[in-house]
């Protein structure tokens, strides 16, 4: 018997009841209350997260084996005491076509019934789309008869894969990965090895299961193999694309509980079986990362054997002095002797990087090589974050794209011959991303990176443009010069002392200077404790001084942030509570929303900052590229961007009043609120890389202290391990 108030303690005799979900009652993260309909009637069922990994969902048929009771408060009701998922059988096909086939309604769904019967399971697993769609038999449409069959298979085959998971101790969740990854054969690859859930999970869960349900040995080949996949992966995860030989072993040991002997010998096989490569003495690659480095070094190799030294002939470009004293005149400005040679680099050099702080004029750069390449290529500029987009489009006047929507875009159309593919903002690119931008770029194309090395390293693995900014081989440029600042206390004069990981000029906040002489870095000194009640508070003291963001070093504080100021904001002017999005208690209406990842089909991507303008009293439908139908429950502006929200996009968004400062990397706005507790996740690239983000304006909430170690404090990028630097030597060694 189950302790928990839904259950009385006077049950009948067990029985095996088969239902579909109609609807749930009651839900949370240990139990869940459902209508469960049984053809003919409908029965209250409670099951708990105690005998199955996954609480059922709506429209699923599932087979329950437990008692009737009658409950003193809650009535009448079917305690489970097992459970598993089913296809539809009997009368129950009603009730499943009813659900999941838009187009059929129940008394269609009846009909369907009353003229096949039993037959019609038959006509569905044959997919025999003529009786259901003869007039005078089914009388469905085609289309709709497609799609009935197609769901009807599906369904299926996920059936059968979510139970054999069930019974191996598995979640639905995780059967539903692997099924969209193995399609049919799901079942027969996890018997084979069940390790091959670990694209999905981690290792200890797959281990277990491994070991409990499918017999596999301790030193079975195929649990060794895996065990060092983990920890390579592991270690990838953490944003390393090699790992140190010692830490590998101490991997290892910890996954598999393996002597040290044992976990050098698991290397050697390893390396025999090439899951893993030397990267150098001392470190290991996994094959596929090692891969991946090596593509990378070989096209910058063979985009920069041919130096362009002539007049446009293929990818041969001529720099111009002329042309770029024409630019200085027109516009009325003097370029840095730094700013010419890169720009000369740029244009010379099918491969090269133009590398600097804030204020140091990589944008006046950019604007010059579009000036000079106008009438002799063609020229793409991307950018991470849709704010640099606009930015960079602002200041050149040409068309710019997010990298999400130009590899979109460039997946069903290639670049022309000889383009010249532009890359701003290039540090916060990760492995996988470089790779899809290096495919890009047309054998007889070029590439140029610009970016700061001291900012943040990309989310994902890697340290692409940091160890090209490092190696002698590469054409590389290092602006210095800062040439746009309005005062001594400006931002980027700030921003470049902490560059140079020394202390910046910061002064105490004064609440009774003029909005117009609020500039520079500004400290308010408050508890640890505090941080959160004070950094909302002093926001809507600045509110009206313009573009205010709040950054914070951990996704805990965030939150508490943003939960504070949406509650501060559930109701208007008049008293009245604002609505809340239908599928996520958490969001209202006027609320500010960040994409937590790229909504490509929505010209999103992660950190698009929006706010919702509109809240929906009933989802509304919309159709997709695809063809297919999703339910919206929202309307929201991310920069002049109208979009309409599903529940789907929701799971992708939160609240963005404060974020993490890798989510506001790239962005710019007018003042930025720094909540700065004592964290590890603080260095000198993540205080460097927030102050950058404000242009007139910044505060740090919080210790002095803190901010000041952390100014000095070298970053914690530089001590990510890659085999990118190594295999960029072998490779123009070679």
């Amino acid at each position: 018997m189950f302790n928990h108030p839904a259950f009385s303690l006077e049950q009948d005799e067990n029985r095996t009841i088969v239902g579909i979900v109609e609807s749930i009652i009651y839900a949370n993260d240990a139990i869940s209350i459902l209508k469960l309909s049984l053809g003919d009637e409908s029965i209250k069922a409670v099951i708990t997260r105690l005998i199955t990994p996954d609480l059922p969902r709506l429209g699923e048929i599932w087979e329950l084996f437990g008692a009737d009771e009658v409950h003193p408060k809650y009535g009448d009701q079917f305690v489970a005491q097992e459970c598993f998922r089913q296809h539809p059988v009997g009368k129950l096909i009603v009730n499943y076509i009813h659900y999941h086939t838009p187009g059929i309604g129940v008394f269609k769904a009846r009909q369907l019934w009353t003229k096949f019967g039993q037959n019609l399971y038959w006509l569905l697993d044959k997919g025999d789309i003529d009786p259901l769609t003869d007039k005078k038999l089914g009388k469905i449409p085609t289309d709709i008869a497609y799609l009935l069959i197609d769901k009807w298979h599906k369904n299926k085959v996920e059936t059968e894969v979510v139970r054999f998971f069930q019974k191996n101790g598995l979640t639905t969740s995780l059967a539903i990965f692997a099924l969209q990854f193995f399609g049919v054969t799901t079942i027969e690859k996890i018997i084979d090895n069940p390790y091959r859930l670990l694209a999905f999970t981690n290792f200890p869960l797959v281990d277990k299961q491994a070991i409990t349900f499918f017999g596999v040995a301790l030193h079975d080949p195929r649990r060794m193999s895996a065990a060092v996949s983990a920890a390579i992966y592991k270690a990838y995860d953490a944003g390393n694309t090699a790992i140190l030989k010692k830490d590998l072993i101490q991997s290892i040991r910890s996954l598999t509980q393996f002597s040290k002997q044992d976990a050098q010998l698991v290397i050697e096989q390893a390396l025999l079986d090439r899951t893993i490569v030397i990267s150098d003495e001392f470190t290991y690659q996994g094959f596929g990362h090692a891969l991946m480095e090596r593509f990378i070094a070989q096209k910058i190799a063979n985009l920069l054997s041919h130096v362009i030294t002539g007049e446009l002939t293929g990818t041969i470009y001529k720099f111009k002095p002329e042309l770029l004293a024409q630019f200085e005149q027109m516009n009325n400005i003097t370029l840095t002797n730094q700013q010419k040679q890169a720009v000369e680099t740029a244009i010379t050099h099918r491969f090269s990087i133009i590398d600097g702080g804030k204020g140091v004029g990589k944008t006046t750069c950019l604007s010059v090589l579009h000036y000079l390449l106008s009438n002799t290529a063609s020229v793409f500029q991307v950018a991470l974050s849709r704010d640099a987009v606009k930015r960079i489009s602002m200041a050149t006047h040409k068309e710019a794209s997010s990298i999400s929507s130009f590899l979109f875009r460039i997946s069903e159309e290639r670049l022309p011959a000889h383009s010249k593919l532009v890359v701003y903002d290039a540090h916060t690119i990760d492995l996988p991303t470089m790779i899809r931008l290096m495919r890009a770029i047309p054998d007889s194309g070029s590439i140029v990176l610009l970016g700061d090395s001291r900012q943040l390293p990309p989310i994902g693995p890697g340290l692409i443009f940091h160890a090209l900014c490092m190696s002698p081989i590469i054409p590389t440029i290092t602006l210095t010069q800062l040439h746009c600042f309005d005062a001594s206390s400006s931002i980027p004069i700030v921003a470049d002392s902490i560059r140079l990981e020394r202390i910046p000029c910061v002064s105490d906040f004064d609440k009774t200077c003029p909005e117009d002489k609020q500039v520079g870095l500004c400290h308010i000194s408050i508890p640890s404790e505090d941080i959160a009640k004070i950094t909302v508070s002093f926001r809507h003291f600045i509110l009206k001084w313009g573009d205010i963001q709040i950054i914070a070093p951990t996704v805990s504080l965030c939150d508490d942030i943003n939960i504070r100021i949406h509650d501060s904001y559930r109701k208007d002017n008049v008293g009245n509570v604002k609505a809340l999005v239908k599928c996520t208690k958490s969001i209202g209406l006027d609320d500010v929303i960040v994409c937590k990842d790229n909504l490509d089909y929505k010209g999103l991507s992660s950190g698009s900052l929006g706010k919702v303008i509109q809240v929906f009293d009933s989802p509304i439908a919309q159709s997709l590229p695809s063809g297919e139908i999703e339910l919206c429950y929202a309307l929201a502006e991310f920069d002049g961007h109208i979009v309409k929200l599903s529940a789907a996009d929701f799971k992708k968004i939160k609240l963005g009043y404060c974020i993490p400062c890798n989510s506001a990397q790239g962005s710019e706005f007018d003042r930025v609120i720094i909540a700065m507790p004592a964290s590890t996740i603080l260095d000198n690239s993540w205080v460097y890389t927030a102050i950058t983000c404000a242009k007139i304006q910044a505060f740090i909430i919080g210790d002095i202290k803190v901010f000041y170690e952390n100014c000095t404090t070298p970053p914690k990028a530089f001590k990510r391990c890659i085999g990118f630097s190594q295999t960029l030597r072998e490779t123009f060694n070679g």
